[in-house]
């Protein structure tokens, strides 16, 4: 499985989501959970940085708007947007389907996958996805990964 990381234009972005409800504003709403080094994260003075915040300010600046980016949960970032409390969102949103019957994305913009780690004295317990189906995992409610988690 790929996660797509991508600008979510229209009504929701997921890897961004951009809203265009208030595209006429001069400042624009992105929504975000920094906890995805290098993509969004905090950094010691609490400020979120990494590379989706310079991707949506380089995007603002090119289409001539101003950017605040604003901390959110991740499972109520495309709800955020869904409701106008937020233009759009960029943060690390795989898309999926289902997420696309809602909200438009942009292209891709960064292509990765899902991964599990295991404690190194177990390496020989688990060699697939099926070797998991009777352990306890954890992953983060509303991700891509955590729906792999559920089936």
């Amino acid at each position: 499985m790929y996660m797509k990381k991508s600008i979510l234009f229209a009504l929701l972005a997921a890897t961004s989501i951009f809203c265009v409800s208030n595209a006429s504003a001069k400042t624009l709403k992105f929504g975000t959970e920094p906890t995805f080094a290098p993509f969004e994260f905090t950094d010691d003075k609490s400020k979120i940085i990494g590379f989706d915040v310079d991707l949506i300010n380089a995007i603002a600046k090119a289409e001539g708007f101003e950017v605040e980016v604003v901390n959110i949960p991740f499972d109520a970032l495309v709800p955020s947007v869904l409701t106008n409390q937020l233009d759009g969102a960029i943060s690390g949103i795989t898309i999926t389907e289902e997420r696309s019957k809602t909200v438009l994305f942009s292209e891709p913009y960064y292509k990765s996958g899902i991964s599990a780690m295991i404690r190194k004295e177990d390496a020989d317990k688990y060699h697939s996805t099926e070797d998991l189906k009777s352990s306890r995992l954890c992953a983060q409610i509303g991700t891509t990964g955590a729906k792999l988690g559920e089936d």
